[in-house]
């Protein structure tokens, strides 16, 4: 959403309204964000590297102390699902949805 249709802040308001908490930001967020490793075909070209992407991200979350991780990008919740067993990973809409319907993880 922020690199490709420049939508930065809705999403952001939307996890503060349900939740009642500013999301946690990873340190490049919103515009300067980075992949997750997962993009186009480079996980496949690349394995190695693509993976080393994904366990930097995911050492971010761990020093954050967050327990979920919540994005819009497919192809990031499945890397971000696949190399990390104790992380929540979640899409917005059914974060959103499990907000609003009361899920507790």
């Amino acid at each position: 959403l922020s690199r490709y249709l420049n939508e930065v802040e809705r999403p952001r308001e939307l996890i503060a309204h349900v939740s009642g908490y500013q999301p946690i930001e990873f340190f490049d967020h919103g515009e300067c964000t980075h992949c997750s490793g997962q993009g186009g075909c480079y996980s496949i070209t690349s394995k190695e590297a693509s993976n080393e992407i994904a366990r930097r991200r995911l050492d971010e979350v761990a020093e954050k102390k967050a327990q979920m991780l919540v994005t819009q990008c497919p192809s990031c919740v499945y890397k971000f699902r696949k190399n990390s067993e104790r992380l929540v990973v979640k899409d917005l809409i059914s974060y959103l949805n499990d907000s609003i319907e009361g899920v507790k993880e």
